[in-house]
């Protein structure tokens, strides 16, 4: 540590003799540290006013532990312009740090610094902001976040700071898809919490700006699944609205897109006057016009509709159809439904031998997993040599193809499902696409056949 009952000959006024104490720490004389704290603690007379900038700017470059001991100090002083200087020498400090293990050391204590800083100032100075970005950590996005709001001038360097950790987040993501979900990353979260606090629409505007650099080149979607299936309050979904009609390429597309989400939509009745407004600046036509048009297409959703509308044909065809099928083997009224919608006796084949082929394989894969969970909700009582001789049947054990298909579309994630059912059954993209739109549009019929 410091010397402090050391005495030195060395004083630190200015410039000059602060390159003189540089060069004797150089040579290894400890005493100069004396001299330096000396000068940093306002115990020296006659330093010139800037000297404690010019030090604590440079202590970063010093391996000493002496160097490191006088920043963390200087980290928690009552000045606001020492304590900054400080925590810019820790960053610097941080980032070239030879190891992984001295890394986390200082990781560690300058986050526990500006912890204490924030409960004793009641703020967070810009230099401590951009530190906690740096750490990229839980729990310095969590200080971050419970700083929001409280100065909008920092608001900028705060969601400045998020922005460039859910960048890191994404990129330790291994599967970018998985976060189209409906769930959040940990900075995604604090910034969409920034969208319900009292603040100005360009402070906003640039935390949702974060998100979209961050996701880029899946901004898009991102922003119209966090619009369509996020668990937020109105104020800041009709935020991401706005953000998205005022930067978007194509106005035809926007508005088509919108109409999806209109009718996704149940109860939200605000958002939904909110997005006829929007397709109605877009496509630069009256309110009332889009209001009535869409009304005139919207199906009510708390309606129950039949099967047999649902799949589109009239109720005789649908009887006949049922009839014809009820008389067939649950396997072969499947193949058959299939091939009425395209996909041929070769892709039941193989979804069958690919549902047998998951069976035999002791990989467990996830493949696998939803094969033998939905062999488990069929037969609860059975144990794992049952299930496998039942999963050796295929597609020919009554029931397992809808089990199985309920299970892959609970993700609420189309391109997820789809994916899902391609690995599933073994089939090409395109196809498992085709026997996703089949399900969706038809899946009363296939319970009510036990397919």
């Amino acid at each position: 540590g410091l010397c402090l009952g050391c005495k030195s000959s060395l004083e630190v006024k200015d410039r000059p003799t602060y390159a003189r104490a540089r060069t004797q720490i150089k040579k290894g004389d400890k005493k100069a540290w004396n001299a330096i704290s000396k000068t940093l603690h306002g115990r020296q007379a006659g330093a010139s006013s800037d000297i404690h900038e010019v030090i604590l700017s440079d202590l970063w470059n010093y391996e000493d532990k002496e160097a490191e001991t006088l920043l963390f100090i200087f980290a928690e002083d009552n000045s606001e312009n020492k304590r900054g200087l400080a925590i810019g020498s820790l960053r610097e400090r941080h980032s070239r740090a030879a190891s992984a293990r001295k890394k986390k050391k200082i990781h560690k204590k300058l986050y526990n610094a500006i912890r204490g800083n924030s409960q004793k100032y009641k703020t967070l100075l810009t230099q401590e902001i951009k530190a906690l970005g740096d750490l990229k950590n839980a729990e310095a996005i969590q200080l971050l976040k419970q700083n929001l709001g409280k100065d909008e001038k920092k608001d900028a360097f705060i969601i400045e700071a998020l922005g460039h950790t859910l960048e890191k987040e994404l990129e330790n993501t291994e599967n970018i898809q998985e976060t189209t979900g409906a769930k959040l990353l940990v900075s995604e979260a604090a910034l969409l919490s920034y969208l319900n606090l009292s603040a100005s629409a360009a402070s906003k505007a640039k935390a949702i700006a974060k998100i979209y650099d961050a996701y880029s080149p899946n901004a898009h979607s991102r922003l119209m699944r966090i619009l369509q299936f996020g668990d937020h309050i109105n104020a800041v979904k009709f935020h991401i609205l706005n953000f998205l009609v005022r930067n978007h390429r194509d106005n035809t597309s926007l508005a088509r897109e919108l109409r999806q989400v209109y009718f996704k939509l149940k109860a939200n009745i605000d958002l939904k006057k909110a997005i006829v407004t929007a397709i109605a600046t877009l496509e630069k036509r009256k309110r009332t016009d889009v209001l009535a048009e869409l009304r005139k297409q919207h199906k009510q959703p708390w309606k129950k509709k039949s099967p047999h509308k649902v799949a589109n044909i009239s109720g005789r065809e649908y009887r006949t159809l049922l009839y014809s099928l009820k008389k067939l083997p649950s396997h072969k009224a499947l193949e058959k439904t299939l091939q009425i919608q395209g996909l041929g006796p070769e892709v039941y084949q193989q979804m069958n031998e690919n549902i047998i082929f998951l069976t035999n394989n002791l990989s467990l894969n996830t493949s696998q997993r939803y094969v033998f969970a939905a062999l488990k909700l069929m037969h609860p009582g059975a144990n794992y040599f049952d299930l496998k001789k039942y999963g050796q049947e295929g597609l020919t054990h009554q029931g397992l193809f809808s089990k199985i298909m309920n299970l892959v579309m609970r993700k609420k994630n189309q391109e997820r499902e789809i994916y899902v059912l391609k690995t599933v059954y073994g089939i090409t993209y395109s196809q498992a696409r085709k026997l996703h739109a089949l399900y969706q549009k038809n899946h009363r019929l296939f319970r009510q056949m036990k397919l």
